[in-house]
């Protein structure tokens, strides 16, 4: 069959597939391709050209959509910071990962909100324009993703952004009480990819004893 005859039918998939995600999704032609019934990049981005001229999505750089969220009197939204980077990390195969101060932030130990948020990943250091937005990668070590986005992940990070010498008690029981069984199984499996000055904490966190009563020396 060929590409002009096969397109309407990829393009029909192609909008369900959009639909069941619902507004505000962000996506790339990879997310498609291990959603639809091919493994024709071609055909996809034919679809993906087709979807666009319909105003049914909407085309923020190269290789990146959504399907915007519309406000009443704003209209089209703006995708997060967030979800342009997980996108993109996807489609070349690489995570983006909170920053240590995102992590700390998102936790509750620190108030400092990144004014310029930055994303850890495997892939290589950059800055990517999205319309207004401006997407940060910055490439670290394999030990410095241990976790990726879990609760897990993001307590190692937030401790790396306290300090050794910022880190109080309170900061580690406001953690402990943020994490559950299945966390500390999850924290005790990355605890050896941790900096070393870390792990007398890290040994608060994975017991279930409170912190309070189970003093870091």
């Amino acid at each position: 069959m060929s590409r002009q005859n096969s397109s309407p039918s990829i393009a029909s998939q192609a909008r369900r597939i959009i639909q069941n995600w619902g507004p505000g999704r962000v996506f790339v032609p990879r997310d498609l391709l291990q959603k639809l019934r091919t493994g024709e990049r071609g055909a996809v981005d034919v679809a993906l050209h087709r979807l666009v001229a319909e105003g049914a999505i909407r085309r923020l750089r190269h290789g990146l959509f959504d399907s915007p969220k519309v406000h009443q009197r704003l209209g089209p939204l703006t995708p997060s910071i967030d979800d342009l980077a997980q996108a993109i990390a996807r489609s070349s195969g690489q995570r983006a990962l909170a920053s240590d101060a995102t992590a700390a932030n998102q936790l509750g130990v620190s108030n400092q909100v990144p004014a310029r948020p930055v994303f850890l990943t495997d892939g290589p250091t950059r800055d990517l324009r999205v319309g207004p937005q401006v997407v940060r990668f910055r490439h670290v070590a394999p030990s410095r993703m241990a976790g990726n986005n879990s609760r897990a992940g993001l307590v190692v990070r937030a401790l790396r952004f306290l300090g050794k010498d910022g880190i109080h008690i309170r900061h580690v029981n406001h953690l402990h009480g943020q994490l559950d069984p299945a966390d500390r199984r999850a924290l005790q499996r990355i605890r050896h990819d941790a900096p070393a000055w870390m792990d007398a904490y890290l040994g608060q966190l994975v017991d279930d004893r409170s912190p309070m009563t189970n003093q870091v020396a």
